[in-house]
């Protein structure tokens, strides 16, 4: 397995991150919330998917932030089973985002 440099392990996290705080400053805008989520969610699962070649050809994207003390790095790697996760969890944020959610009538 080839180890590449790369800044998409680092952009599949931040494009959460980032929107966490946009996401939450939306709560009196329930439509524009649910929109900024879902194109999020559609952007973070573009990420992981655009991984999924190199990974299939042998390919591990690596980020390191660092190293901290003599043999301890900081460091973020997609290998086979990480994409695999990665994909499934991206794929069920935006499903569960774009599924219309029940409200009750009190």
């Amino acid at each position: 397995m080839t180890d590449v440099a790369s800044l998409r392990p680092l952009l599949a996290v931040l494009v959460s991150a980032v929107a966490i705080p946009v996401i939450l400053s939306l709560k009196e805008r329930p439509n524009v919330r649910e929109a900024v989520t879902i194109a999020v969610a559609f952007a973070k699962f573009a990420v992981v998917a655009s991984m999924v070649p190199g990974v299939l050809s042998g390919t591990r994207y690596v980020f390191s932030v660092g190293q901290f003390a003599t043999g301890i790095e900081l460091a973020l790697r997609v290998d086979p089973l990480g994409l695999l996760f990665g994909l499934l969890a991206s794929l069920l944020w935006i499903v569960t985002s774009s599924t219309p959610s029940a409200t009750c009538a009190a």
